[in-house]
């Protein structure tokens, strides 16, 4: 049983600290409240497999566009094949947005137990004027989950994709190779983590009207796939804007001498004229609580920004 402000309980592969960003719940936004039930159970006959899963139910912020806060409905299921240096995974995770009271959009939602039935099956809510046919109560949004570990002594290897949907095309894999690819290599080089990601978006409406997406918004819930603001997801996908996008992303981070620290992330929009994001640290770590460091940053223009790393527990 989890209570508080958490991001998730799946994708524990994901390196955070040097990912663009989970496809579904990044570090991007703000943890939002969330009440969870999760847990791991084995297979007596089957040692080599074992099943994570979890529901949750969380909280959004009232806001300009909520007058009552929406829910958050999260739910993921993994299975896991585990050797003695490799291991495989392939899991499935939906979230919802539902409930709630939209200022532009009829008031109240949906928000008995009832609707939270249909919510969890994705059933189609009320069919809304102009529209050919009901779509899902709620908005919906899911992850099919894809992961390959190997080990060999201090050497890992991982390699991961996140494929991306909001509907049933994309759950059938209609909207081809969109998500999140990637490739993390640690201790290749000793001391030193390596990260590669390709991110595509650009299948998102390529097919009207059986594939036609856009990304983290939605017509009723028009704050998109965001909290206070900030993009749960990706932040290289802004909840209010739909263009489709492919970008290449590099992360490395490890030891310059004792005690001190770089990470660097570089990230460039290949699809179209653009400069290159980054940022670099460099820090020292005095003890387990105690660090200091400054950073380089640069958001796709020509001008740096500079700060202080400060992380002091006396």
């Amino acid at each position: 049983l989890r209570v508080g402000r958490y991001y998730r309980d799946f994708s524990n592969y994901l390196n955070d600290e040097l990912s663009s960003g989970h496809m579904l719940i990044s570090h991007n936004a703000e943890p939002i409240p969330k009440i969870g039930l999760v847990t791991s159970q084995k297979i007596k006959k089957l040692e080599k497999i074992d099943f994570d899963f979890g529901i949750v139910h969380g909280f959004f912020d009232k806001n300009d566009l909520y007058n009552k806060a929406p829910f958050l409905h999260e739910k993921f299921f993994y299975m896991n094949i585990k050797n003695n240096n490799y291991q495989i995974s392939i899991g499935l995770v939906h979230e919802a947005i539902w409930a709630g009271s939209i200022v532009t959009f009829g008031g109240d939602q949906p928000n008995t137990f009832k609707d939270f039935l249909k919510v969890f099956i994705a059933e189609d809510g009320p069919l809304y004027e102009g529209e050919p046919h009901p779509n899902a109560l709620g908005n919906h949004l899911g992850l099919w989950d894809f992961y390959y570990q190997h080990n060999n002594n201090d050497q890992i290897l991982k390699l991961y994709y996140q494929h991306f949907f909001e509907d049933t095309s994309g759950l059938r894999f209609r909207n081809e190779i969109d998500g999140l690819w990637g490739l993390e290599l640690k201790n290749y080089i000793p001391e030193t983590t390596i990260l590669f990601e390709y991110l595509d978006t650009s299948h998102q409406y390529m097919n009207p009207p059986y594939v036609a997406e856009a990304y983290y918004n939605h017509t009723i819930y028009s704050a998109g796939w965001s909290y206070k603001n900030y993009t749960i997801g990706n932040p290289f996908l802004p909840h209010l804007n739909t263009d489709p996008t492919k970008i290449v992303h590099i992360g490395m981070n490890g030891l310059i001498l004792k005690n001190y620290h770089y990470q660097i992330q570089i990230s460039k929009k290949i699809d179209v004229n653009d400069l290159m994001r980054y940022r670099v640290d460099i820090k020292k770590e005095f003890n387990a609580l105690n660090t200091l460091g400054i950073f380089i940053v640069n958001n796709g223009n020509k001008k740096n920004g500079v700060g202080a790393i400060i992380y002091w527990e006396l």
